[in-house]
């Protein structure tokens, strides 16, 4: 009876470092599908909140294969089916809001494995990126966070903000509010953000 029950544990301590493992992972890819930069906390506090409608349509990368359909899925929320240059699909859910000056979506998975157990899903860990949109008309314009320019940023200055390295990931840990405050500082700084890239609206 006993080695039963030691066996039984000994199952469940394996299956948990499996779990461990396996969230660690998609941390990493949820973070690097942001451009190896991700937020454990929104970027956008509720009274932050915007809704633009010309966001919603769907949209195609200007010269690229890439493509997006925004839809709304409750007010102020938008839903995001990305596919990529090799057809690959991704779901997000976003907030559109301010940050300082700047206007930021707020981008963050929809469940990665809605078929998982229960323990694995608790590990699970999705991640908030950040797109700062320059306009939006029948063009789509966005910029997006440098991620080596970022990671030299924190080696120089480490309590700028709260964070963790994860492999090449740089994972933001501070609450809104100081995510917040170090975006306005950080933001303007030359190099922050990447080159602009241009979407062009495919349909309403």
């Amino acid at each position: 009876m006993r080695e039963r029950r030691e066996e039984v544990t000994v199952r469940m301590i394996n299956d948990l470092a499996r779990a461990v493992r396996h969230a660690l992972l998609v941390l990493t890819a949820v973070a690097a599908a942001g451009c190896g930069i991700g937020s454990v906390s929104s970027l956008i506090s509720d009274t932050d909140v915007q809704f633009d409608s010309l966001l919603v349509g769907a949209w195609q990368e200007s010269g690229g294969k890439e493509s997006a359909v925004i839809t709304t899925v409750e007010s102020g929320r938008y839903s995001i089916v990305y596919t990529d240059s090799e057809g690959k699909i991704g779901r997000f859910q976003a907030i559109l809001g301010r940050v300082g000056a700047f206007r930021v979506l707020d981008v963050e998975p929809e469940d990665p494995a809605p078929e998982a157990t229960a323990l694995y899903r608790s590990l699970l860990l999705p991640l908030h990126g950040a797109v700062f949109i320059d306009s939006v008309g029948a063009e789509l314009r966005f910029r997006l966070l440098e991620p080596d320019s970022l990671k030299q940023y924190l080696q120089r200055e480490p309590n700028a903000v709260t964070h963790v390295m994860r492999d090449e990931v740089v994972v933001l840990t501070a609450p809104t509010a100081d995510v917040q405050r170090f975006l306005v500082r950080y933001v303007p700084r030359a190099g922050a953000l990447g080159e602009p890239n241009a979407w062009v609206r495919r349909s309403p």
